[in-house]
């Protein structure tokens, strides 16, 4: 049975994608063709998030979907990402039978936070909290070390 994840394209996906050894398959969900990592076991299957088809039957899903407000562009695009996009696909992942789901989240995130950033991070925790998996795993990493040049993204400070 394979596992499934959204976001194998950025710099935590890619990783996991890259250091997978199973069981079974890794089912990568990606925007654009041609942008997942190559592996014997790696299977990259384009979709559109917001209007994901019938995901194959998984017993455990990652989702390492994220973005930034500069990068999105607006708090809204920001949240169709962080927010929309992520309980899109825990919410697909869930029919599909996953018991078992990991989100890469952000240190500091709260649904009440002051902080639009903090705050949508939150609320996606929120919202998967309640669509009843056996075991959900989230991730608050702080910054965000890795090869960026190597994703076609500028270095960061911090």
């Amino acid at each position: 049975m394979p596992a499934l994840i959204a976001g194998a394209t950025g710099l935590v996906g890619r990783e996991l994608a890259q250091h997978w050894t199973g069981p079974g398959d890794l089912m990568m969900l990606v925007r654009k063709p041609g942008t997942a990592p190559a592996g014997p076991r790696l299977r990259p299957w384009p979709v559109d998030f917001l209007a994901l088809p019938a995901l194959p039957t998984a017993q455990e899903a990652f989702c390492c979907l994220g973005t930034t407000i500069s990068q999105a562009g607006s708090q809204a695009a920001f949240r169709a990402v962080d927010f929309d996009a992520v309980l899109a696909f825990a919410r697909a992942a869930r029919a599909a039978g996953v018991q078992r789901f990991g989100l890469v989240s952000a240190l500091g995130a709260d649904s009440h936070a002051s902080s639009f950033y903090s705050r949508v991070k939150g609320e996606a925790e929120v919202a998967l909290a309640d669509l009843g998996f056996e075991s959900l795993v989230i991730a608050r990493p702080s910054l965000l070390a890795g090869d960026r040049a190597a994703l076609g993204q500028a270095p960061r400070l911090g």
